[in-house]
């Protein structure tokens, strides 16, 4: 690679996304309070599941009854160990929460990389000789900066010649049709096939995805997609994932201590693509670039700017914005934060920004990686779908650090994850509002309802392959969660879904599958750490599970109100474990259908063995819809339990 002929060493820096003193700066300005005792089962919990199953004349290990049946041919190991081993779920969800609580981006991917079974990432060569381009018109701290950041990008794009070696083009194409395909109407929407041509997406593989998606046996089309998908190297699309993320940090970084910046804006071409520093007030950057910095003003990025994509010969894309009220807007197939293929890195310092995609964007990884992290203000955030922490076979995470701020998609996002995908939205402080659907009709079982698959939500391709982890955290703040039918902490087939929120008094939400709701072999998980909380759900919520799943809500404090329709609040159906333990206050459980909320099982009808539905409610004085009441043990139908206790079960307390 032919520069100026100076060689520039990678910096130790580029192994850092932080230094000290940034790491410091943010840990004051997101100093949280360590609620409870996490997600994991705490020791007077634990000991209070114990009595209840004991009342069943039962005992945790009743609870590892054979739920992983189906015969996925890719799968994540540990979704299908925590079928029948539920307690995992738990602990795999406090691994997501520690990391929220820590706040550093290095343990979201020792996280990402365990959950999705890649083995050990590789960093950057520190040390490594590589040639960087003159950065005319820039000070030695902006080009030094820019030195570093380029040596890194040049060794993420060595990860991604490896992680997509074994591919033809138009099997890379074919997996992008593939996959995006399910998210958008393209038979009813010429707009939309002209935006995923223009994103390098052939016709030819348009119409092959279109007419296997018609066929009546959907084997050979699941064949020929794993076939490709399972050539690429997912730890290699990781690895470029983490030494992109890390060098656009670092840069971050430096950009902060520079005291001399251009007078002008300034440009540079280099092998990997256009270099541009923006300092014009009021600019509106539309052309693609490997990086563009502006260090003030309101900016307008429009097009595909902050966009990676492989197809078209972008497959590195950085915007580094440290100040203003912004606005981002994605107009054609990807937005800020999208990779198809690549890695796409945005990182917005303060103010108040507009983030805005016509169809994907705002932390969105397809066999690649796309991160966002906005760091203050309050924001807003709108996509279509495949949005906002979504991604099949890669990591898209959209994290944002305080502000009241607004999300908004209409469905796959906010946390979503399909395919050995890690889909991650986590939101610092502030009291935000989450709004998923009003986009795709829930044809096949509400029709006069939606579809969101979101806040939280993972699913796979049944019966043929696992989905991956989705999850959704709030640390703090008076949150709004709205959503309709898949959604906040859910899964389906082979997946993990989590919704964690720490302090504050919530609203949640949903008509059909969520709350804690695992589905057809499938894990999900909601857990409240504070405040009173308003649980809204229709059927199938609120801690329950359907065909050999397993589903939990754990809400640790406050007085609380639970309102449902039927099946749900503690609800097993069809070899499943659906459980809710509230851990005190004054609450309220009220469900329409008494014969089939609050902790009811059920028979499993000609199957195997039947279902297990647990309520246990741990202090105040309580309200049910059902007989279930304070300081008592009732048995439910097949096979359930509401046990109330208005002390520790070591006090003496338990009935």
């Amino acid at each position: 690679m032919r520069a100026d002929g100076r060689k520039f060493q990678a910096l130790e820096v580029l192994g850092r996304a932080f230094s000290k003193r940034w790491k410091f700066c943010l840990a004051a300005l997101f100093a949280l309070p360590v609620l409870g005792e996490g997600v994991d089962f705490s020791v007077v919990e634990r000991e209070s599941l114990d009595r209840a199953l004991g009342a069943m004349n039962a005992g945790v290990l009743d609870l590892g009854f054979k739920k992983d049946v189906g015969e996925p041919r890719s799968a994540l190991n540990w979704v299908r160990g925590a079928l029948e081993r539920p307690l995992e779920l738990n602990r795999a969800g406090q691994e997501l929460w520690d990391c929220a609580v820590a706040g550093e981006a290095e343990g979201w991917w020792r996280v990402a990389a365990k959950q999705l079974e890649v083995g050990p990432l590789a960093g950057p060569a520190v040390g490594g000789d590589v040639a960087a381009p003159e950065w005319r018109g820039a000070s030695a701290e902006l080009g030094a900066a820019l030195s570093a950041f380029f040596v890194a990008a040049v060794q993420a794009e060595q990860a991604l010649d490896r992680a997509f070696a074994g591919l033809s083009e138009f099997e890379l194409q074919y997996l992008a049709a593939s996959t995006l395909a399910g998210g958008f109407n393209l038979e009813d929407e010429e707009a939309t096939r002209a935006a995923f041509g223009g994103a390098g997406i052939s016709a030819l593989a348009l119409e092959d995805v279109l007419a296997e998606g018609k066929a009546l046996d959907a084997t050979p089309g699941a064949t020929r997609y794993l076939d490709a998908a399972l050539k690429v190297d997912r730890g290699a699309v990781l690895s470029a994932g983490l030494i992109f993320q890390r060098a656009v940090f670092a840069f971050g970084e430096a950009a902060e201590r520079v005291r001399e910046w251009p007078g002008s804006d300034l440009e540079w071409d280099t092998p990997l693509g256009r270099i541009a520093v923006v300092v014009s007030e009021g600019a509106v950057v539309t052309n693609a670039a490997l990086l563009v910095v502006n260090p003030r003003g309101d900016t307008v990025y429009r097009g595909g700017v902050g966009s990676a994509n492989g197809l078209v010969g972008n497959r590195l894309a950085a915007i580094v914005d440290l100040g203003g009220d912004d606005v981002y807007q994605g107009d054609g197939l990807f937005a800020a934060g999208a990779a198809l293929f690549g890695v796409a890195v945005a990182l917005d310092g303060a103010g108040s920004d507009v983030w805005r995609a016509a169809y994907v964007g705002q932390g969105a990884g397809f066999f690649g990686v796309g991160w966002v992290e906005d760091r203050a203000g309050d924001d807003g955030y709108w996509a279509r779908s495949f949005g906002q922490g979504a991604a099949v076979a890669g990591v898209g995470v959209l994290a944002d650090g305080a502000g009241g701020d607004s999300y908004s998609v209409g469905w796959q996002g906010q946390g979503f994850a399909g395919w050995m995908g890690f889909g991650l939205l986590v939101d610092r402080a502030g009291a935000d509002r989450y709004f998923a659907g009003g986009r795709e009709w829930d044809y096949e079982r509400n029709p006069d309802r939606y579809l969101s698959l979101s806040q939280g939500f993972s699913i796979g391709a049944r019966p043929f392959a696992g989905g991956g982890v989705g999850a959704l955290i709030d640390l703090s703040g008076n949150d709004v969660y709205d959503a309709d039918v898949f959604g906040q902490g859910a899964s389906y087939y082979y997946s993990a879904g989590f919704l964690l929120d720490g302090d504050g008094h919530d609203r949640y939400a949903v008509h059909h599958y969520g709350q804690g709701c695992g589905i057809h072999l499938s894990l999900g998980l909601l857990a409240d750490f504070g405040g009173d909380d308003f649980y809204k759900g229709g059927t199938l919520a609120q801690g329950a599970a359907h065909d050999f799943g397993v589903g939990g809500l754990l809400d640790r404090a406050g007085n609380d109100t639970y309102v449902a329709n039927r099946d749900a609040q503690g609800h097993g159906m069809n070899n499943a474990l659906g459980w809710l333990v509230d851990g005190a206050g004054d609450d309220v459980y009220s469900g329409r259908d008494v014969d089939s909320t609050q902790g009811i099982g059920n028979s499993g009808g000609t199957r195997e063995s039947g279902s297990v539905g647990l309520l246990l409610d741990l202090g105040g004085k309580d309200r049910y819809s059902s007989a279930g009441g304070d300081d008592r043990a009732l048995l439910r139908p097949l096979y359930g339990v509401i046990y109330d206790v208005n002390s520790a079960p070591s006090e003496g307390g338990a009935p």
